[in-house]
């Protein structure tokens, strides 16, 4: 059996190397509960803000089946 989760990144203004280490840092965790990145998604701009950027993370889990 399968699990996705999906995650939302969204950013403001340029992006920096604080914005890599926090990203790294979500994904890194994500990874410790077994789940494996499957697809990424980059939507920019916004509608709110030219400066707004969102990624997507989708992530997907194997969930062993109970016998």
């Amino acid at each position: 059996m399968k699990h996705y989760q999906t995650i939302y990144y969204r950013h403001r203004g340029a992006w920096t190397d604080k914005d890599s280490q926090r990203l790294n840092n979500l994904m890194n965790e994500v990874a410790k509960l077994g789940f494996r990145l499957v697809s990424t998604v980059n939507h920019s701009p916004s509608r709110d803000n030219a400066s707004d950027e969102t990624i997507l993370l989708f992530f997907e889990l194997d969930i062993p089946e109970k016998q």
